[in-house]
């Protein structure tokens, strides 16, 4: 057999069908999109430190998933909320999480959904914040491009913009990089 530490043939086999099992599973927005994952705690808590900031502003969240920041930044008393997603399904998920949470939002608050595909053209604004969290999960550069492009739009227009995330792939790195730029 082989030498402790060099995986055999069969290993690298075993481990490339589960990545490429993940990879298929990944692809479909609801097993990525349905959940709320940590970064998303992260964010909340940070607006929940800030909550004077988001008072009585308009914040458009990208990549929204079930909505559970921009939910969470109309309990804090934003003006207006755009919850996009560019999953359909999706977009159904995040109007029943609208209905749902009623109770939870500022009644000055006014909240929505709407598609949104990044590389195209941002919803109209003003958006005083642009939120985010966990969208950089995918290892594809295009997809980078286009949120890119979306978030230079959107900073363009004076919208300050925060990303949560975690690194997960090799590409965000360096899509971060030319962000600081």
């Amino acid at each position: 057999g082989p030498a402790a530490g060099i995986a055999s043939a069969d290993d690298i086999r075993l481990w490339r069908a589960i990545w490429e099992y993940t990879r298929a599973e990944l692809s479909h927005p609801l097993d990525v999109g349905h959940q709320v994952w940590p970064s998303a705690n992260v964010l909340c808590r940070w607006m929940a430190s800030n909550a004077e900031q988001f008072y009585g502003k308009t914040v458009l969240e990208l990549g929204s998933g079930v909505g559970a920041c921009g939910l969470y930044a109309a309990g804090l008393g934003a003006s207006r909320v755009l919850l996009t997603d560019g999953s359909d399904d999706l977009l159904e998920v995040i109007a029943v999480n609208i209905a749902a949470n009623t109770k939870q939002i500022a009644s000055s608050s006014s909240v929505t959904e709407s598609k949104l595909l990044w590389g195209s053209q941002p919803p109209q604004g003003p958006w005083d914040w642009v939120i985010a969290s966990d969208v950089t999960y995918v290892d594809d550069a295009e997809t980078y491009q286009q949120l890119s492009w979306t978030l230079s739009a959107l900073a363009a227009s004076g919208s300050r913009i925060v990303l949560a995330h975690e690194h997960r792939s090799r590409h965000i790195s360096a899509v971060l990089a030319s962000w600081d730029q």
